[in-house]
């Protein structure tokens, strides 16, 4: 009888301990998006809005910052939780100290290009050359067209590059002053549907991570059950968008009908474009957000050439997989 007492109690205490440490250690956390809430951030408002982040635990709160260095800067002040810069913005800050470390990569392949005019004699990339490209600055779209050019046969030198800002970039090319713009190849299907006589070139993955949901190792030391069900349920909602592009649009636009355009075609062509570099080869085999030391090595290369970064650290000090889960 003793035993079995011994033996009930044992257990007991297992169940307990295990429900205990399986208990989120936050109540209320806050995420970032990429960008401000609009069709290019959507899957975050989508997720929320199917449910995915209903009984984790705690509550999940969505913002959106304008770009990376917002990003990187709302994560430092320990502003949010979760943010989600560019893979080679969180590289440079390593560099500089801050010890941060991206979980779920869903942007392995950009979502940047070049956007041109259709009646300047543009048909091709090589017919870039000799002509007026507006970019901004020290951006991720403008770091790529050189790339974009090697890979493409074009001589970067002939062409002339504007370096604008982007509050007065799009002005300057829809007025016809500049031939094409680098940025973000989602605006597309809108600038079409407004009128314009635009085509593209979107870039290719050129074997560099872009934006990821990231947290300070801080927080991934003291939260990780916190961390683990919510990039979870993050990697289950992205899955289940991208096999279902139109309900999620629908559910987006339901949630945010101020930001709907007059064409729904428009809405489903932006937010496919979105979707569309949300897996490369890795991902595509292991689950969404799964990241590789190779990978991220060039990322890293890529950091110190363009950001006057000095990288004294390995590709696993700057991300983990450990928190997310495996195709089956």
């Amino acid at each position: 009888m003793r035993i079995l007492s011994i033996l009930i109690l044992s257990a007991m205490m297992f169940v307990t301990g295990f429900a205990h440490a399986e208990t989120p250690e936050r109540e209320e956390i806050t995420v970032a998006a990429q960008w401000k809430i609009g069709p290019s951030t959507a899957y975050w408002i989508i997720a929320k809005e199917k449910g995915f982040y209903d009984n984790l635990g705690f509550k999940v709160n969505i913002v959106g910052l304008m770009g990376s260095q917002k990003n990187l800067a709302g994560l430092q002040a320990g502003q949010v939780d979760f943010s989600s810069p560019q893979a080679f913005v969180l590289a440079k800050a390593r560099a500089d100290g801050f010890k941060a470390k991206m979980i779920l990569c869903y942007v392995p392949k950009p979502q940047l290009g070049v956007i041109y005019h259709t009646n300047k004699g543009i048909n091709s990339p090589k017919d870039l050359e000799g002509k007026t490209i507006g970019s901004v600055p020290g951006s991720g779209e403008a770091l790529l067209f050189p790339i974009f050019t090697e890979k493409n046969g074009i001589s970067f030198e002939k062409i002339k590059v504007e370096q604008l800002s982007y509050g007065v970039l799009n002005g300057r090319f829809f007025e016809g002053k500049l031939d094409g713009i680098t940025t973000f190849m989602p605006y597309l299907p809108r600038f079409q549907s407004d009128g314009h006589k635009v085509a593209a070139f979107q870039y290719e993955d050129y074997g560099i991570y872009f934006n990821g949901i990231s947290a300070t190792e801080k927080f991934l030391m003291e939260n990780p059950v916190t961390v683990r069900r919510f990039v979870q349920a993050t990697q289950k909602a992205f899955k289940w968008i991208y096999e279902n592009p139109k309900e999620s649009v629908d559910i987006f636009f339901k949630a945010q009908p101020e930001l709907k355009s007059d064409n729904p075609q428009v809405d489903y062509d932006e937010f496919e474009l979105v979707m569309s570099t949300q897996y490369d080869e890795t991902g595509l085999a292991k689950g969404v957000g799964w990241m590789t030391d190779s990978k991220w090595q060039k990322t890293l290369q890529f950091t110190e050439k363009n950001f006057d970064a000095k990288i004294n650290f390995s590709p696993d000090e700057i991300y983990t997989n450990e928190f997310l889960l495996q195709n089956n």
